[in-house]
C-alpha cells in the first residue's frame, strides 16, 4: 500500500488522462517495473490528476502524479469507464492508501476530459477519439449530447437519456423523483405523473425550486442547480 505524502495543489480541478502507448504496461506485474510508468496499468484504466488552469500539475520532479483505477479484480461496479473515473477521482481527492497511484512524464499523458471531483461528473470531453480508443467505450454511451438544450421536456430528446448511467438524487418521498447523469444533467419527474420528465442543466431557472420541492438540502441544491 502507498499513499502520497504531498500532492499539490488541492484537487479543485481534475483531469482524466490516457497514457501513450510508449508508457503502457499491459499487465500488473510487480508494483514498480522499471518501465517509464512507475506503476503498472491495465488497458482501460482511468487516470486522474490534479490540474491548474486546465493543465496537469507537474511536480518538482518534472512528473505528473495521478491516481488510477483499472478494476484488476473485475468488480461489477467498475466495469464501465465512467465508474473507474469516479473511483480514480475519489482516490485522488481523498489520498486514500492504495497501490493505485503513479506518475509519468507529461508528454506520456493525454488529457481527455475535465472532471468535477465534488459532484463526480464529467465537465467536458477534451479528446473523444483518444478516450474512446483507450476505454473501448463510446462517449454517447455514458454522456448526454454536449449540445443538449435545457430545460427540455421533449420525449424524443429526454427519453433516450433514461438509458444512460445515472444516480438518484430524490426518490419521490416529497412527490418528486430526481436523478443526475454523468455530465451533471438532472432529470426530474413528478411522482404523481402530473408533469413530463424534464432534463435540466446547472444554472437553469426553476431547477433549484424543483430540487427544493423534492426535498434536497440547500447544499445539494447549490451543488446541482448552482
Amino acid at each position: 500500500m502507498s499513499q502520497p505524502t504531498k500532492f499539490d495543489p488541492p484537487t479543485d480541478e481534475v483531469l482524466i488522462l490516457v497514457p501513450s502507448e510508449a508508457a503502457l504496461v499491459q499487465d500488473l506485474g510487480p508494483f514498480r517495473t522499471g518501465q517509464q510508468m512507475e506503476t503498472d496499468l491495465l488497458r482501460g484504466s482511468a487516470l486522474a490528476c490534479a490540474a491548474e488552469d486546465g493543465r496537469p500539475v507537474i511536480g518538482e520532479n518534472g512528473r505528473v502524479q495521478f491516481a488510477f483505477e483499472g478494476n484488476a479484480g473485475n468488480a461489477v461496479n467498475l466495469r464501465r469507464y465512467h465508474e473507474r473515473c469516479q473511483t480514480a477521482a475519489g482516490r485522488l481527492a481523498s489520498r486514500a492508501p492504495s497501490i493505485a497511484y503513479g506518475s509519468a512524464e507529461p508528454e506520456e499523458l493525454t488529457p481527455v476530459a475535465r472532471f468535477d471531483p465534488v459532484r463526480f461528473v464529467f465537465l467536458e470531453v477534451l479528446d473523444a477519439e483518444t478516450l474512446e480508443e483507450w476505454s473501448e467505450e463510446k462517449v454517447p454511451s455514458f454522456l448526454p449530447p454536449a449540445d443538449l438544450t435545457t430545460p427540455n421536456t421533449d420525449p424524443k430528446v429526454v427519453g433516450p437519456l433514461c438509458d444512460l448511467p445515472m444516480r438518484s438524487l430524490a426518490q419521490g418521498k416529497k412527490g418528486i423523483f430526481a436523478w443526475v447523469l454523468m455530465d451533471g444533467t438532472v432529470l426530474t419527474k413528478d411522482g404523481a405523473g402530473k408533469g413530463p420528465l424534464t432534463a435540466w442543466r446547472r444554472g437553469d431557472p426553476g431547477l433549484s425550486a424543483i430540487l427544493e420541492k423534492a426535498g434536497l438540502e440547500p447544499s445539494k441544491r447549490i451543488l446541482y442547480a448552482g
